[in-house]
């Protein structure tokens, strides 16, 4: 690397000014001005407008700076991150650089690391950049990315691919999870080319220790880069503040991350994060100053692991399960297999996503084949799927065997694509009922009628009730129970049901509300404690007769009791 004009010279030797020699016949003379300070990029800030350059050392550590680190009252700063000045010369130092500055054609610069659509091309930047075929080698030379984490290959890939013959293949859980972590750029990606909707999923790893929830996260980021513990790495942790977590997926787009041990989380709801991560966007903050802050705003992938449920701390919406996929079950065969794969992935990581990368930015039409194959395939195998979130799911399910595809097609390693299709189903089927908003409602409001049921009124009068939560009659072919509609409101928010409107509307979508004409709620007329009549505005809720005894009802006994009641009232026998 070197600049040189008729004033200045910078090159591996330094930064010299030339001044020609005082006797006729001299030859030229070099003042060192500073140590070796390369210029190797300039661009404007998209957001501050403001022109920043990416300076050098001779140790090949690059610095982004604003270019007014190049006025002569600020190049001392250059001091402390290494470069050596010499002050009487800072000034001409200044005309130097400035001048390098302009000489150094003008790149653009782009936030982020995974897929970055440029104006030229895609590029998909990871600790090098890769850039799709159409670009020119003036093309890639202009582009500049920022990169926060640890991406930089390390190690062999041949040891981290003789670890997953021998440790994963076979396993379908660990096959799967590894594929997460290969889905998060294969989701983006798909995104980029207006396949899917949707930027990123949530994967979450649950179970006891020494399930093998973390070795399995590690495996999946380590096909991306660094998954020690450390600064800038992979490996995050839960306990973190919502802005935290949002600083360190922000400018990600499709890089996988891991958040380990949900239990040290602070946060005590999820809901909005787990949204923000998934969608990828932020809301918008002010600095101290008022002024607008850069948005967060991403679209990745993260892995999640933890003892106990995502949805522990989160609010019970149909939206949110869409973007979760949670396995609950022991990963890892043994803890010998355990330490066999962390071994490796701590030493050996960063080598896959570089293929993949190569892979997807060269076969784009192929790519949309393969999810349009996998998609097609889940669809015929669901098609008796009624409800619209399971329906959503199955572009999700297609996106992980897309990426299975594509890691076999870029590494030619041999996965289980029938297995992971098998456990995909079966986790569809053992958690379909999860999905559905009027099953978790329900079972929530069956639950706390048993609880409670000595505050419904079993076919009498309201006023006669200590603490009036509503009615249960026996119909027909069902058990009606009437619920105050400030009651069950109470009992849908308390249990993290955020909207009670999309409540109420999918119970009536299932045939689980009684309802006036025109309306979801019923009102009714009962007598208060003055004997007064008053208006009740009730939600009527229809509970299977087959689940009376769970909420201790006899209605049997008080039917003839209340028969016996009535005729002895007439003076009937």
């Amino acid at each position: 690397m070197k600049f040189e004009n008729d004033k200045y010279l910078i090159d591996s030797n330094g930064c010299f000014k030339k001044i020609k020699g005082s006797n006729d016949g001299e030859g030229e003379k070099l003042v060192k001005l500073a140590s070796p300070i390369f210029i190797v990029a300039k661009y404007k800030d998209r957001l501050y407008k403001k022109e920043q350059i990416i300076i050098q050392d001779i140790d090949g550590d690059e610095y982004i700076l604003d270019s007014s680190i190049l006025s002569s009252r600020n190049l001392f700063k250059l001091i402390e991150m290494g470069f050596t000045i010499n002050e009487n010369r800072i000034k001409e130092l200044s005309n130097a650089l400035q001048e390098y500055r302009d000489s150094t054609v003008k790149s653009s610069f782009y936030k982020g690391v995974g897929v970055i659509p440029t104006n030229k091309g895609t590029v998909i930047a990871l600790d090098d950049l890769y850039f799709s075929p159409s670009m020119s080698e003036e093309d890639m030379n202009q582009v500049v990315c920022d990169n926060k984490y640890d991406l930089a290959p390390k190690g062999e890939l041949d040891e981290w691919l003789t670890m997953f013959q021998e440790q994963v293949n076979g396993n379908v859980v660990l096959e799967l999870v590894t594929i997460f972590g290969v889905s998060a750029l294969v989701t983006r990606y798909l995104f980029f080319l207006n396949e899917i909707e949707y930027t990123g999923i949530v994967y979450s790893l649950t179970g006891q220790s020494s399930s093998g929830k973390t070795t399995a996260a590690m495996l999946a980021g380590s096909i991306a880069g660094n998954v020690n513990k450390g600064d800038n790495t992979l490996f995050c942790s839960w306990n973190a503040t919502k802005v935290g977590v949002e600083n360190i997926m922000s400018s990600n787009f499709g890089i996988p991350v891991i958040f380990d041990e949900l239990s040290t989380s602070t946060i005590s709801n999820l809901t909005n994060l787990l949204y923000s991560i998934s969608e990828g966007q932020g809301r918008e903050r002010a600095d101290k100053n008022g002024n607008t802050r850069e948005k967060f705003n991403s679209g990745t992938s993260i892995i999640s692991t933890g003892e106990y449920s995502i949805f522990s701390n989160s609010a019970k919406n149909d939206g949110l399960r869409v973007r979760i996929i949670e396995i609950n079950e022991a990963i890892t065969s043994s803890s010998s297999n355990s330490d066999a794969i962390k071994k490796v992935v701590r030493k050996n990581y960063g080598h896959v996503l570089p293929i993949i990368s190569e892979y997807l930015l060269n076969n784009e039409e192929q790519l949309v084949s393969i999810y349009e194959e996998h998609r097609q395939w889940f669809e015929l195998a669901l098609a008796n799927e009624e409800s619209n979130t399971g329906i959503r799911m199955i572009s999700r399910y297609a996106v992980i065997l897309t990426s299975a595809t594509v890691f076999e097609l870029a590494l030619d390693v041999k996965l289980g694509i029938e297995e992971m299709r098998n456990y995909l189903l079966n986790y569809h089927k053992g958690t379909i009922s999860e999905r559905s908003l009027t099953e978790k409602a329900m079972e929530v409001l069956i639950q706390y009628i048993a609880v409670n049921s000595g505050k419904f009124s079993h076919g009498g009068p309201l006023s006669n009730m200590i603490e009036n939560n509503g009615m249960i009659i026996e119909q027909n072919d069902y058990i009606e129970v009437r619920i105050i509609r400030s009651v069950f409101e109470r009992i849908l928010k308390d249990n993290g049901f955020e909207d009670t409107k999309n409540v109420i509307k999918s119970l009536a979508n299932d045939n689980k509300l009684v309802t006036d004409k025109d309306r979801k709620t019923n009102q009714r007329k009962v007598k208060n404690n003055n004997g007064e009549m008053e208006s009740i505005v009730y939600y009527h809720i229809k509970i299977d007769k087959k689940i009376a005894e769970t909420l201790n009802l006899k209605f049997e006994w008080w039917f003839i009791t209340k028969r016996l009641w009535n005729q002895m009232l007439k003076g009937e026998k």
